[in-house]
C-alpha cells in the first residue's frame, strides 16, 4: 500500500466556490469530462500527479440536477447528436406540454390518411405520469427549469434481457443432453402441493415485458389473458406493445410500411361471382364463412420468423362473417399456397393459429396471436391513454383495416411466460409453469422503440389507463431485464417510479424485478431491481447432475443496493429448469424448449408462485392482497437457506407453505414486517429510502405475528449475526507449462472436468476433516495472480482459477474419494478413480481473476462429504510457467447478536394476531458499517393439552440490515490480510474483492457503500477530500463515487415511505467501463490511489467503491479510506470584486485542515 503521502496543494483549486461552478455546468462541458483524454485506452500515468487529481473531478463531476436527469444524456450531447429521445417523469404533463409548444419540440403527427381520423385527446395534470418525445440536443439544457418535471431519462437507453445461459463448466450437459425439468421446480417450491390443494393461480393474470411471448406455441396456447370489463375491447386478450403502438399513433405506420406488429389490412377484395376465389388477388376462399359484407380485407403477416419458417409473405385474410361490417376473424396462409379453407382461423377467443406438418397432433409453426382488430369506431386498445400521456391525438382507422399481433422477436419473452403458466404439452411435459391456471397478459417489443416506463404504467392502470379497475389489467408484473449503466441503483429514477406505481398508484399491483447475473460481488443489484416495494428476486440453483437445490448461484447479483437496502426480497430457481422457446426457431413442436437459467428465469418463476398465493388469498380472505403486505407475508413463509440477507434476503419461495398459511393450516404463521432496516432518515423510519442510526441509539420495533391455524404456536427467538468459525488460507504456486516436456510436479495442464487439487472440506466419520459444529454456510474462494490473467491490462483473459463444490457420496463403502500416487498433493489423471461418486454442487467457470462459490446448510447436502475443486484454466495461455493461485475456505455460523434484543418466547393463540417487540441497541463504541443480522425463529406446536411439542417445524430468519454512518471526517483502516480466523469476513467496507464477470456488464465487480454523516459545522464553504489507497500494483483500480442528497418529487405522494429527498451521483471516478463487464484501468493519482474532492453539504452522504480490476494476489484487498476536510478561514477561497482589475492577484490565505497538506501557494479560479 503507497505511503500516505501529504496532499499537494492543488487540492485548493477545488473550492466551494468551484461547487458553485460545476452545478452550473452546461452539458457539454459536463460530457467532456466523462471523457477526459488523460484517461483514454491508450494512456496510462505512473507517475503521482496531485494537479491533476483534483483539477479533474471538478470537470468530470455530475452537475447537481434537479430533475434527476440520466448520464447517458450528457454523453450523447458530447457525441455530438443533433436529437435526443427524452422520457420526462413529471407532475404536471400541461406544464411539459406548454414548454414543448414553446420551443417547437412537439412531435408531429403525420395527418390522417385515407379512413382514417385523428381525434384530440386530453392528458392528466397534477399527478405523476411521464411523456417520451424528441428535442434538440441545443436546448436539453433548458429542460431543468420545466415546473413540476421529476426526472429525465434518457429513451435511447434501453433496458437489457439478463442473459439465460450464464456459464457452463467444462462437463455441463448442453440443451438437447439436459435433463433439468421445470417440474422439478414446482416440486422444491412447493408448487405441485399448492395445486394439488386447488391453488394453480386461476383468476390471475401475470404480466411478461420482454421480447414478446409465442402464444402459438402448444405448451402456451389458451395462456393468454383476457379483459373482462364489459367495455369495448371486453374478450380480446390483454396484450401491450409499445413500439408498434408509437409508430402507428406518430406515423399511421404498420407493416409492411414499418416493421411493426400491427399489420395494415386496408387492403381490399371481393368475391362478386361467388366461386370462392377473390377477383383482385386470386385468392382461394372456399371453405372459409364468408364475407357477410362482400368485402374481404388482405394484409401480410408481420411475424419475420413465420415468413423465414416458411419461406416468403404470409397473407392474412380478414372477414366478418358474423355480423356485417364488424370484422373478428383473421386467417394465414400459412402453407403460402393461396388457399385460406386448409388454414387455423384467428378469432376472438381462439387467437392463435399455426401449422402442424408432421401430423403429430402439435404445431410445429406458429403464427402468434390476434389480439385485436380494428372496428372504424375507436383507437387501438390504451391508444387513448397513451396518446395523451406523449401528447398525440388518437388515430381511429376504418373496420377491419389494422390487426393487430403478439409476437415474439426472440426467445427470451417466451421462456418467461413458460415459466409461469407452461400447460406441459410438448416433449411429454417437459416444460410445466408455476401456476398452470394463471394468464398471461404480454408486453411485447420491450427493449426497442418506445419506452420502457408505458409497460411499467400499463401494468399498473390497464387498458382503460385506470389503476381503480381491475378486470382490464395484470395483477403481477415479470421484469427479467435491468439496466446495468445506472449506477446509483435505488436511488435513481427508474426505480423510484416503480416504486411508485406498486406503492402509491395501484398497491394492488406486484412487480418481481431480476437483478441480474453479474455476480458474486456485493452491492451489484441493477436498476429496476434495487427499487424498495418491489419483489427483487436472486437466483438459486436447481442442479439436475446431483440432485442438490437451494444454493446460491454465485453469478447472482446482490445487496445491497445504493442506499444501503436489503436485496435480494426473495430468491428461486434460477439455476436452471426447462423453458419453452418460440415454434418458429425450431422444426419440430416437441423439440421447441430449452435448458436455461439466470435471474431472467427466477423472475417469473416467483412470479408463477405469486399467483399462486395471490389466488389463496382471494379465495380465503376475500380481497386482493397489497403489494406491500403480500411482500411481508411471501417473506415470512420463505425457507432460511442458511445465507446472509445481502444474498438470500428472506429466503427461499415455498409457495405450499404461503398457499397453506392462507388456508389456515395449524403451525403456520407469518410476520409483518418480514424484514428490517434499521434506523431513521430525516427524522423517522422509511420503507422506501435509506435509514441509519449512529452509536448509543436504539430503536424499538413492532412486529405483528399471525397465526392463522386452529391451534396455538410458541416461537421462539434468538437474535443471531454470521461469525467465522473456521478459515484456512494458502498459495498454490503452480509449476510447469503444462507438457510432458515441462516440469509438471504441481500441474499436468489438464483442461477437463478433473481438478488439479481436491481438498475435503467436511468428511463424514473421519475425524481429520469436519467442520465446526453449528455451521450454517461455507464460502471458498480463489485468486490468479494478475499477470497470468490479464497482465497487459488488454480485457483479454487468458489464465483463471475456477472452483467448484462436491458433494461425496462413498458408493462403494471404501473410504477413498481420490487417489494420490505420488503423493503430490495434486490430482493427476491416474489419481481420479472414483469421479462417479462425486457430483457437482456448485461452481464457477466465469472469466475473471477471482472466483467464489458457497454452500447454505452444509450438512443438509453433503451426502457422505463436502469437497473443494480447484483448477488452473489455461484457456489462453499467459506464457508463465510459475502461477500464483491464493485459495480460501471459510466456515461461517449463527451466533448471537449482542446488539438486539427481543423476548426468548412468544405464545401466539390460533386465529389472533400478536404485536412483539424487538430493539436494535447500537453500542457507543460499535464500528461504522452496514451490518447483517436477524432474529432466528424457531415453530413449535402446541397441542390441545397445552403441551409443546420438542421440535421445531419449522426455522427462519427474519433478515435485519443496520446502517450505522461515519461522522466525517474520518479515516478508516482494514485488519491485516493475516489468515485469522476473527478477522475474517462476509462484508466489511474495508476489505473488497474482486468478483468481476468477464462477459457480463458494468456492474460487475465488488461494491461498497459507506454512509457519511457530515456535521453542519463543517459545512462552512469549505472541501471533502476523498482518499481510498491500497497496495501498490498496476492492475488493481477502484472506483469512487460521492453522492449527495437531491429531492425526488415523491414527498407528498407517502411522505412517511419517502422524505423529502434521495440521493444523487455529484462526483466520481472516471467511468472507464468498455463493455461486457471489463474496464480500463485508470485512477486520478495515476497510482493506487484514487484521490479527488468534493464540496461539503451537511447531512447524510453515500460514498460507493466500485472494484474495477482486481490486481492484488489476494482474495481481498485491503484499503485505507480517509474522508477528510480543508478549508480556509476567513473565507479565503472567495473574493468578491467590484472592479475586473481586481480579478487576479496574491493574497495570503490560512488553510485549516484534517489532514497533512505542507503549503507553497493557492490558485483560485471561476466566477459566480
Amino acid at each position: 500500500m503507497g505511503e500516505r503521502t501529504s496532499l499537494a496543494l492543488a487540492v485548493l483549486m477545488m473550492t466551494s466556490m468551484m461547487s458553485v461552478g460545476m452545478a452550473g455546468m452546461a452539458g457539454a462541458q459536463f460530457a467532456d469530462a466523462m471523457h477526459d483524454s488523460s484517461f483514454d485506452e491508450q494512456t496510462q500515468t505512473t507517475e503521482t500527479n496531485f494537479e491533476n487529481a483534483f483539477l479533474v473531478p471538478e470537470s468530470n463531476a455530475i452537475s447537481d440536477p434537479n430533475p434527476w436527469i440520466e448520464e447517458t444524456l450528457w454523453q450523447r450531447i458530447e457525441a455530438g447528436q443533433v436529437r435526443l429521445r427524452v422520457t420526462v417523469i413529471t407532475k404536471s404533463l400541461r406544464e411539459l406540454g406548454l414548454w414543448q409548444f414553446e420551443h417547437g419540440q412537439n412531435e408531429k403527427q403525420t395527418p390522417a390518411g385515407l379512413g382514417e381520423t385523428l381525434v384530440a385527446t386530453d392528458p392528466t395534470d397534477g399527478q405523476i405520469d411521464h411523456r417520451t418525445f424528441w428535442i434538440d440536443a441545443e436546448i436539453f439544457h433548458k429542460m431543468s427549469a420545466i415546473p413540476a418535471i421529476i426526472a429525465i431519462l434518457d429513451a435511447q437507453n434501453a433496458p437489457q434481457p439478463y442473459d439465460t445461459t450464464p456459464f457452463r463448466s467444462p462437463d455441463a450437459p448442453t440443451d438437447d443432453d439436459a435433463q433439468s425439468e421445470s417440474v422439478r421446480t414446482g416440486e422444491i417450491h412447493g408448487a405441485n402441493e399448492a395445486w394439488e390443494n386447488g391453488y394453480a393461480g386461476e383468476g390471475v393474470v401475470v404480466a411478461v415485458a420482454d421480447t414478446g411471448v409465442d402464444f402459438g406455441h402448444p405448451d402456451l396456447d389458451g395462456t393468454q389473458a383476457r379483459i373482462s370489463d364489459g367495455g369495448k375491447f371486453d374478450g380480446w386478450p390483454m396484450m401491450f406493445d409499445h413500439n408498434s403502438m408509437y409508430y402507428w399513433l406518430v406515423f399511421g405506420q404498420s407493416y409492411p410500411a414499418r416493421s411493426t406488429w400491427y399489420a395494415d389490412t386496408s387492403t381490399l377484395d371481393w368475391d362478386n361471382d361467388s366461386n370462392g376465389v377473390l377477383d383482385l388477388s386470386g385468392h382461394n376462399i372456399t371453405g372459409i364463412a364468408p364475407s357477410l359484407s362482400g368485402i374481404y380485407h388482405l394484409g401480410e403477416h408481420p411475424d419475420g420468423t413465420l415468413r423465414n419458417q416458411m419461406g416468403g409473405d404470409v397473407p392474412i385474410l380478414v372477414v366478418d362473417s358474423r355480423v356485417s361490417g364488424l370484422y373478428e376473424t383473421v386467417i394465414p396462409d400459412i402453407n403460402r399456397n393461396s388457399h385460406f379453407g386448409d388454414d387455423e382461423n384467428m378469432t376472438k377467443g381462439n387467437e392463435t393459429a399455426g401449422l402442424d406438418e408432421d401430423g403429430d397432433g402439435i404445431r410445429d409453426v406458429s403464427a402468434g396471436l390476434l389480439y385485436w382488430i380494428s372496428d372504424g369506431h375507436g383507437g387501438v386498445p390504451y391508444a387513448e391513454t397513451y396518446a395523451a400521456r406523449h401528447g398525440y391525438s388518437n388515430r381511429i382507422v376504418g373496420a377491419g383495416n389494422l390487426t393487430l399481433f403478439m409476437l415474439e422477436s426472440g426467445s427470451h419473452g417466451t421462456l418467461c411466460a413458460s415459466a409461469v403458466a407452461a400447460q406441459g404439452v410438448v416433449s411429454d411435459g417437459k416444460v410445466k409453469g408455476m401456476a398452470p391456471n394463471a394468464t398471461i397478459a404480454a408486453i411485447g417489443n420491450h427493449y426497442s422503440g418506445g419506452h420502457a416506463l408505458d409497460g411499467w404504467r400499463w401494468i399498473a392502470e390497464g387498458i382503460d389507463g385506470n389503476p381503480a379497475t381491475f378486470d382490464d389489467q395484470p395483477d403481477i408484473g415479470s421484469f427479467s431485464f435491468g439496466y446495468s449503466s445506472i449506477d446509483d441503483s435505488g436511488a435513481d429514477a427508474y426505480s423510484l417510479y416503480l416504486d411508485w406505481l406498486t406503492r402509491v398508484h395501484n398497491n394492488q399491483t406486484t412487480y418481481a424485478v431480476a437483478i441480474g447475473n453479474g455476480g458474486h460481488g456485493f452491492g451489484t443489484t441493477k436498476v429496476p431491481g434495487a427499487s424498495q416495494g418491489i419483489f427483487s428476486v436472486g437466483a438459486f440453483s436447481s442442479r439436475s447432475s446431483s440432485g442438490s437445490w437451494g444454493q446460491s448461484a454465485p453469478w447472482s447479483n446482490r445487496g445491497p443496493n445504493v442506499v444501503g437496502r436489503m436485496d435480494p426480497d426473495i430468491v428461486a430457481v434460477g439455476w436452471s429448469a426447462t423453458g419453452d422457446i418460440p415454434l418458429n426457431s425450431r422444426n419440430n413442436g416437441n423439440s421447441a424448449y430449452t435448458t436455461w437459467g439466470g435471474t431472467s428465469l427466477a423472475t417469473p418463476i416467483t412470479a408463477g408462485l405469486l399467483a399462486l398465493v395471490a389466488q389463496a388469498w382471494w379465495e380465503n380472505l376475500g380481497e386482493r392482497p397489497h403489494s406491500q403486505t403480500l411482500r411481508d407475508y411471501v417473506l415470512s413463509t420463505a425457507d432460511d437457506r442458511g445465507y446472509e440477507p445481502f444474498v438470500q434476503g428472506g429466503g427461499w419461495f415455498n409457495a405450499s407453505r404461503a398457499t397453506a398459511t392462507l388456508s389456515g393450516e395449524n403451525g403456520s404463521w407469518w410476520a409483518s414486517p418480514a424484514q428490517w432496516n434499521t434506523g431513521t432518515f430525516q427524522g423517522q423510519h422509511r420503507d422506501a429510502n435509506i435509514n441509519a442510526i449512529a452509536q448509543g441509539e436504539s430503536q424499538t420495533v413492532d412486529v405483528e405475528f399471525s397465526n392463522t391455524g386452529s391451534s396455538d404456536i410458541v416461537l421462539e427467538i434468538e437474535p443471531q449475526k454470521f461469525e467465522p468459525l473456521s478459515h484456512f488460507v494458502t498459495q498454490w504456486l503452480s509449476l510447469g507449462n503444462g507438457s510432458d516436456e515441462g516440469d509438471n510436479n504441481t500441474w499436468d495442464g489438464y483442461q477437463g472436468d478433473r481438478p488439479d487439487i481436491l481438498i475435503p472440506i467436511h468428511v463424514v466419520n473421519n475425524t481429520t476433516y469436519q467442520l465446526p459444529d453449528g455451521t450454517k454456510m461455507v464460502r471458498a474462494r480463489a485468486m490468479i495472480e494478475y499477470a497470468a490473467f490479464d497482465d497487459n491490462l488488454d480485457r483479454s483473459s487468458n489464465e483463471r482459477a475456477p472452483i467448484e463444490f462436491f458433494r461425496w457420496t462413498d458408493t462403494d463403502g471404501d473410504g477413498i474419494w481420490v487417489e494420490d500416487y505420488d503423493n503430490d498433493s495434486m490430482v493427476d489423471d491416474v489419481d481420479w478413480t472414483e469421479s462417479s461418486e462425486l457430483e457437482e454442487i456448485t461452481y464457477w467457470w466465469s472469466h475473471g481473476p477471482q472466483a467464489e462459490v458457497r454452500v447454505g446448510n452444509p450438512f443438509e447436502d453433503m451426502s457422505d462429504g463436502l469437497f473443494l475443486g480447484i483448477w488452473r484454466s489455461d484457456v489462453s495461455s499467459s506464457g508463465l510457467e510459475n502461477v500464483s493461485i491464493e485459495y480460501d475456505w471459510t466456515a461461517f455460523g449463527a451466533t448471537t447478536d449482542e446488539w438486539v434484543t427481543a423476548p426468548q418466547s412468544i405464545t401466539i393463540p390460533a386465529n389472533t394476531t400478536f404485536t412483539s417487540q424487538f430493539t436494535v441497541a447500537v453500542p457507543q463504541d460499535a464500528a461504522s458499517g452496514l451490518r447483517q443480522h436477524g432474529l432466528h425463529i424457531q415453530t413449535f406446536a402446541v397441542a390441545l393439552n397445552g403441551s409443546i411439542a420438542n421440535q421445531s417445524h419449522r426455522d427462519w430468519t427474519l433478515p435485519i440490515v443496520t446502517n450505522v454512518p461515519w461522522s466525517g471526517p474520518f479515516n478508516l483502516l482494514p485488519k491485516p490480510l493475516d489468515g485469522n480466523v476473527s478477522n475474517q469476513t462476509l462484508y466489511t467496507e474495508s476489505w473488497i474483492s474482486g468478483a468481476q464477470r468477464w462477459s457480463w456488464r458494468a456492474e460487475s465487480g465488488d461494491w461498497r457503500f459507506l454512509t457519511v454523516d457530515w456535521p453542519e459545522e463543517l459545512d462552512t464553504g469549505g472541501t471533502v477530500i476523498l482518499d481510498v489507497d491500497w497496495a501498490d500494483n498496476p492492475w488493481t483500480d477502484i472506483d469512487v463515487l460521492w453522492l449527495s442528497q437531491k429531492s425526488h418529487g415523491y414527498a407528498d405522494e407517502d411522505p412517511d415511505a419517502y422524505g423529502d429527498s434521495t440521493f444523487w451521483i455529484e462526483s466520481r471516478s472516471v467511468n472507464n467501463h468498455r463493455g461486457s463487464g471489463r474496464h480500463n484501468w485508470g485512477t486520478y493519482t495515476g497510482e493506487s490511489r484514487e484521490v479527488f474532492v468534493v464540496p461539503s453539504s451537511a447531512g447524510l452522504h453515500q460514498m460507493v467503491l466500485h472494484t474495477a480490476l482486481h490486481g492484488v494476489p489476494t482474495n481481498d484487498n485491503a484499503l485505507n479510506i480517509s474522508v477528510g476536510y480543508v478549508a480556509a478561514e476567513q473565507s479565503g477561497f472567495h473574493k468578491v470584486v467590484t472592479d475586473w482589475s481586481e480579478a487576479s492577484g496574491n493574497e495570503t490565505v490560512h488553510v485549516v485542515s484534517t489532514i497533512p497538506m505542507p503549503l507553497e501557494s493557492v490558485r483560485s479560479f471561476g466566477w459566480t
